[in-house]
């Protein structure tokens, strides 16, 4: 007689049971059950724990990567397999976060809400686009109206939609002067370690007389500064290393890296 763990399909009780006998009684339940199906019962458990037993870490590196490149369904889908092991995983959450909510100014939208706007436009209703919009944004008629207008069509994914935002709303920044010495260090304007930067700029420095009065000299000066030196790698590496001090901490004061449209002009 050769004995195997099996589990009982009713109380859950972990058994030995002989794999040649057709049924077998739980002696803890007193359950008559399939032996086949105990065996298998067992087996699942099993393989759920190999499933639980992924190293986090490595799952999302592999999130990380498929975000790099611009593969969204790729990154989320290994974000979540990490939730899925740890759900409480800051890194895991925050690059869901960061994958499915927008930030239009400093309101953070969702995919699920900006749809709802292009399904109202799909179904000709403007006005409930409309008020879906400022309900989400706190934005008057006329803003919210403009945004539709300027930044919206109908069946634009999210991204498209956020893009065309940023772009609209950045324009006079992007022509009088942003963040350059950052964009020169990080290679893009709209990446998540400018997003940071840019945020700083337009919650705290732009608050204040003095913070402003900073953001004017370095829009005067920084353009000529990059235009001379932004090429240099040793200008990178001198910037690259205070800047990620920088934004480590404004990330600890709670200055987010997602997608972020600008406020200051």
């Amino acid at each position: 007689m050769s004995l195997v763990a099996a589990k009982c399909t009713q109380c859950g009780a972990e058994l030995k049971v002989d794999n040649t006998q057709e049924a077998a009684v739980c002696k803890y339940c007193g359950t008559p059950f399939i032996v086949e199906k105990a065996i298998n019962n067992i087996n699942i458990k099993n393989a759920t724990f190999n499933i639980e037993g992924q190293n986090v870490d490595n799952l999302i590196i592999r999130a990380k990567q498929y975000e790099d490149i611009g593969d969204r369904e790729k990154a989320l889908e290994y974000y979540n397999k990490a939730l899925d092991i740890d759900v409480a995983n800051s890194d895991a959450i925050a690059g869901v976060e960061r994958l499915t909510c927008y930030l239009i100014g400093t309101v953070k939208v969702t995919r699920k809400d900006m749809l709802r706007i292009d399904s109202a436009l799909k179904n000709n209703n403007e006005l409930e686009a409309i008020r879906i919009l400022r309900e989400l944004t706190g934005w008057g008629l006329a803003e919210a109206k403009e945004f539709l207008e300027k930044c919206y069509h109908v069946g634009a994914s999210p991204e498209d939609v956020f893009q065309m935002t940023s772009a609209y709303k950045n324009n006079k920044i992007r022509n009088s002067g942003g963040c350059y010495i950052a964009t020169a260090v990080y290679g893009s304007y709209d990446c998540p370690q400018v997003w940071t930067l840019r945020r700083y700029r337009d919650i705290k420095l732009a608050s204040t007389w003095y913070g402003r009065i900073f953001i004017s000299l370095y829009y005067a000066i920084s353009p000529t500064l990059v235009e001379w030196l932004g090429d240099s790698a040793w200008f990178k590496k001198l910037w690259r290393k205070y800047l990620d001090s920088k934004i480590t901490e404004l990330k600890l004061q709670g200055f987010e890296d997602l997608p972020y449209i600008d406020e200051y002009c």
